[in-house]
């Protein structure tokens, strides 16, 4: 969505098409001297071109070392589902956090984006119909400060956030596979 101005040639910085991130990602300095190239995506944004934007970029830059893109990861579906089911206002908002703050998202952002569907109840987990991002902790894991921070950032911008601990269920039989290993329930 942002890569024409990641990669805006801009004064005094080292030219960004040679680096995997301009120098000035997640910083308080990134937007201003970005501020027409930004307006001009927010206002594409608005007007529900949201996936235009990412299949354009993807086109030009797919393989390219991009500092936080792996483009095996999430393909061109997902992100557009993802753009889509955010709409413009989260969207925006996501996105400029992740510009200003870029370097703790790796560190502080949930494990798992959840598309909408119908909601779902298993267990002690519910899934809504609206987007979601779950941080899922294991027994004996507890929640950094960068994560907390993150979890609040991202409920400030109406993104529903939960945390699931995860415990071993001693109640299911836990049976040896064909390797004869034991599965991991």
């Amino acid at each position: 969505l942002y890569d024409e101005a990641l990669f805006a040639p801009i004064p005094g910085m080292l030219p960004s098409p040679f680096l995997s991130r301009p120098m000035d990602l997640g910083t308080a300095g990134f937007s201003a001297p970005r501020r027409a190239i930004l307006d001009g995506i927010h206002k594409a944004l608005w007007a529900g071109k949201a996936e235009q934007l990412i299949r354009s970029a993807w086109s030009r830059r797919e393989g390219q070392h991009i500092a936080g893109v792996h483009w095996k990861r999430w393909s061109r579906e997902d992100l557009v589902d993802t753009a889509n089911a955010l709409g413009p206002l989260r969207l925006i908002n996501f996105m400029t956090l992740l510009l200003e703050d870029w370097t703790t998202a790796r560190r502080g952002l949930p494990d798992l984006v959840v598309l909408p569907g119908p909601g779902v109840q298993v267990d002690t987990f519910s899934l809504g119909e609206d987007l979601m991002c779950i941080e899922v902790k294991g027994p004996g894991d507890t929640l950094r400060d960068d994560q907390r921070e993150w979890i609040e950032r991202l409920l400030a911008i109406n993104i529903q956030v939960e945390v699931w601990q995860v415990y071993e269920n001693s109640s299911i039989p836990i049976q040896p596979d064909t390797t004869g290993k034991q599965n991991v329930h």
